[in-house]
Formats: structure tokens, C-alpha cells, sequence
């Protein structure tokens, strides 16, 4: 199976960028290797996002609550 052939490009657009699902989760979804769609969304010029917790960006960083599965993932 061709995978490039198979992913659209607006489709994986559309997962990665509009609903923001991680890359090892398009990868679940397309049942393949994280590193498959990480290398095609390189190749469709898309830029990926830094791996860990995404904070929200209205928050006062100062008043994050840390935990040790968050401390872990940092």
C-alpha cells in the first residue's frame, strides 16, 4: 500500500492542523508508523508541533498546577 496515494493531503491537513490530533494519532488512524506521517506532513510543507502538553494560551502561566505526570512529560 502507497501511503501517499492513500493520505490526502487535505485530509491529513484537516486531522493535524483544524482538529489538532497528534501525529501518533493520525498514524493509529492510518495504521501506520508516527514517523510515516510525520515525514509527510514534512512533505507537504506542514509544520509540526513540539511533543508534550499542549498549555492553554489564555492561561496566567503563573498559576499552571504542576503535576507529576506533567513534570514527567516535560
Amino acid at each position: 500500500m502507497n501511503l501517499r496515494r492513500e493520505i490526502k493531503p487535505d485530509e491529513l491537513k484537516r486531522l493535524y492542523v483544524d482538529e489538532s490530533l497528534t501525529i501518533e494519532e493520525i498514524a493509529t488512524r492510518f495504521r501506520c508508523g508516527a514517523t510515516t506521517i510525520r515525514r509527510r506532513l514534512d512533505d507537504l510543507g506542514l509544520p509540526t508541533r513540539p511533543r508534550g502538553p499542549h498549555p492553554d494560551p489564555n492561561a496566567n502561566p503563573a498559576r499552571r498546577e504542576w503535576s507529576p505526570n506533567l513534570a514527567y512529560a516535560v
